[in-house]
């Protein structure tokens, strides 16, 4: 029969009965990523079919397969969208086949912008749906995907119990399927295994793509095989294979195998110290990450070009990407918290409703208080953001953050009193066996207890009651939970009630969630604030650093077109300074340069602002300050510094003069490095004048 008016008879059919939706999925499903365009065709011709006629199941189902068009073109936002849609729909007609299958979707969707949590939990709700219609095929997929995110997470482990229980139950692997399954045994293996039994089963997928169209599974192929060579530490041909898949997912357009390649391959350069070359690949994926939100990726390579500059000292670099990293982890956040209302509108029944609803009020409160807590960087008002709100997530009598320091094995306890005010208790001691802070930080285990008075027993050891110090005492209720940052415990958190069985294990679950948002932000704090510290002042002269003084600079050009202000700005430099150097050697010339950071400091007035701009050069800016008074500044510290004498030996002490250039800024400018450009100018031409003196720009 001729396929157009097959076609048109199954639209008829479709008419009569929703039902007969399945000719249109078959035909979709034989088409998908055989034939692209012709798939698209089919889709899109019968959605407006079923739409025009208000088919609403029909229109469910077939959005089903435009979801996997969506991700084949890497728009998994718009497929998650359609998917989710379209579940709500099947819901509302008890389909659970079909339910079933857009679990499926959803998770492979989540995991691909590398939102496993999201990604599992659909799985396992497909997982419950196939089990409950004994669709076995459906079963052996969401099984193959939920592999595959525990793969994405890392969890090796876990993966390889998910496809040890496919072998066992002899589910029969075919096609694609078989492809996807070798793939993942091989990445297995690759990381906790046997890399040898991995080649085995790359080169299985090759023998399997004679049978197949591979263009989907080449790329992620040939990067698998790449990193089995550089297990093998031959990197030679690792670096091959991954311009191999790097050219297939260029080829085939498929933007997350592309990005994670280049991710991938950057790491093998940083193993191998090629670490520029690591960057550009990072560099390279970035805007691309970006693009399509592969926000775990993203998060990955910030941390790692963050860890690159900061071990070169590259501060400015350095102190960007953690920024950027600070920022992508509170985008994963967020993304994760929008879709519980997701979650809600997924419910089977309305008690279910309820509790996700109640959920999903409680996880927007999180969010808005982990914004708060990210947003502040400062450990006094992580304390105070939390105290505050608290008390809507659960009963609190009193709440305590504690910072451990592992070297004096001491713990610093932090809460707010009735009248609003931050206490201090500590640092106190900790001794295993008499303190539950002591229990929870040797243990790195949670503690949930409902009646302190018989449960404290098991947590320390003492004999009664009145032996027990600590402020505990005055409670009933409490829970406690350890902060860790990469395995390595930073303090504790813990909400106490003077009620009995107050709390629940939901509520420890509330608090844990808090206790992640903590650890990540005071470890972030204490990097960010060291970063900030480095960045903002000068390591060897104690002066500002460059960029800090001109963001000073450009505050102060700003004020000054404002407010109609003089702002004079000058450019020092040191005298053959270089001479100093090759005669003494750097260390005395770091001495010198520190010394003359000094006279500078000590001379110029509070209202003024000093940095190194670079090298032996120094900038000045005088804001609220006309020509003549920075000139008289100007030439106060010039003759000081020359008048100072510089140890230079043993015996042997030196004069060092400085030249200095002026400039005033005038109306019109409006760019800061114009008016330093300038200022130096006017110091070249001290420097060509006579040296150690002062010269004006706007008088030259």
């Amino acid at each position: 029969m001729d396929f157009y008016l097959q076609y048109k008879e199954q639209l008829d059919m479709l008419l009569k009965d929703e039902d007969n939706v399945n000719f249109f999925c078959e035909l979709a499903h034989k088409s998908f990523r055989q034939d692209t365009e012709f798939y698209r065709y089919v889709l899109e011709s019968t959605l407006s079919f079923t739409k025009l006629n208000n088919l609403h199941k029909a229109t469910a189902w077939l959005n089903n397969y435009y979801c996997w068009y969506y991700f084949d073109m890497s728009k998994y936002k718009e497929a998650i969208e359609v998917a989710l849609d379209a579940y709500n729909v099947l819901e509302k007609y008890g389909n659970k086949n079909g339910m079933a299958r857009l679990c499926n979707s959803l998770m492979s969707c989540y995991s691909q912008i590398g939102q496993i949590e999201l990604s599992n939990e659909w799985g396992i709700k497909g997982v419950e749906m196939a089990e409950e219609i004994h669709d076995d095929e459906l079963l052996l997929v969401l099984m193959l995907n939920i592999g595959i995110g525990y793969i994405q997470l890392e969890n090796f482990k876990k993966a390889k119990e998910i496809f040890n229980y496919i072998k066992a139950m002899d589910y029969k692997l075919e096609g694609e399927r078989k492809i996807t399954f070798a793939q993942c045994i091989a990445e297995i293996e690759i990381n906790i295994g046997d890399v040898d039994k991995a080649i085995k089963e790359i080169h299985k997928v090759y023998e399997l793509f004679r049978n197949i169209n591979y263009e989907f599974f080449i790329s992620e192929t040939k990067k698998l095989e790449a990193m089995a060579y550089c297990k093998l530490n031959d990197y030679e041909k690792a670096d091959m294979l991954f311009k191999e898949s790097y050219d297939f997912a260029v080829k085939f357009s498929q933007n997350f195998e592309l990005c994670h390649t280049l991710v991938k391959w950057s790491d093998m350069y940083i193993k191998i110290n090629q670490v520029e070359k690591g960057i550009e690949k990072l560099e390279e994926f970035i805007p691309i990450g970006k693009e399509y939100d592969f926000y775990q990726l993203l998060r990955f390579s910030y941390f790692k070009l963050y860890n690159i500059y900061k071990r070169r000292e590259d501060l400015g670099k350095a102190l960007f990407y953690l920024e950027e990293y600070t920022s992508v982890d509170e985008k994963i956040y967020n993304f994760q918290s929008s879709q519980w209302m997701a979650k809600l509108d997924a419910s089977h029944s309305e008690r279910e409703a309820n509790l996700y609803k109640i959920l999903y009020d409680k996880t927007e409160l999180l969010s808005s208080i982990g914004k708060e807590i990210i947003s502040t960087l400062d450990e006094n008002n992580i304390l105070k953001v939390i105290s505050k709100e608290i008390h809507k997530l659960m009963k609190t009598d009193m709440f305590s953050i504690a910072v451990y320091n592992e070297e004096t094995n001491e713990i610093t306890y932090k809460y707010i009193d009735d009248s609003g005010k931050i206490n201090l208790k500590g640092p106190v001691k900790i001794n295993q066996g008499n303190h539950l802070t002591g229990y929870c930080i040797t243990h790195k285990e949670d503690i949930l207890i409902q009646n302190f008075n018989n449960e404290f027993k098991k947590y320390v050891k003492i004999d009664s009651i009145e032996e027990y110090s600590d402020q505990e005492a005055d409670f009933f209720s409490l829970m406690y939970t350890p902060m860790i940052v990469k395995g390595k415990i930073i303090g504790i958190m813990t909400v106490q009630s003077k009620d009995e069985n107050v709390y629940t294990q939901n509520d420890m679950s509330t608090l844990k969630v808090l206790s992640n948002y903590v650890s990540i932000a005071l470890d972030n704090a204490i990097s960010y604030k060291k970063m900030e510290s480095i960045a903002i002042y000068d390591n060897l002269t104690g002066l500002l650093s460059r960029r800090e003084i001109l963001k000073i600079g450009n505050a102060a050009l700003k004020h000054f077109n404002s407010n109609n202000e003089k702002l004079t700005i000058a450019m020092i430099d040191i005298d053959k300074f270089k001479d100093v150097n090759d005669t003494y050697g750097h260390v005395t010339g770091d001495r010198v340069l520190r010394e003359i950071a000094e006279s500078i400091t000590k001379n110029i007035r509070k209202a003024d602002f000093a940095g190194r701009y670079g090298g032996d050069e120094f900038l000045l800016v005088f804001p609220n300050t006309k020509i003549d008074r920075a000139k008289t500044i100007a030439e106060r510290v010039r003759k000081l510094v020359y008048c100072k004498k510089h140890l230079v030996d043993k015996n042997k002490k030196i004069n060092v003069s400085i030249s200095i250039g002026l400039y005033e800024i005038e109306e019109g400018v409006d760019d800061f490095m114009s008016g330093v450009k300038r200022a130096d100018i006017a110091l070249y031409g001290a420097k060509n004048k006579s040296r150690n003196c002062v010269v004006i720009y706007n008088e030259m």
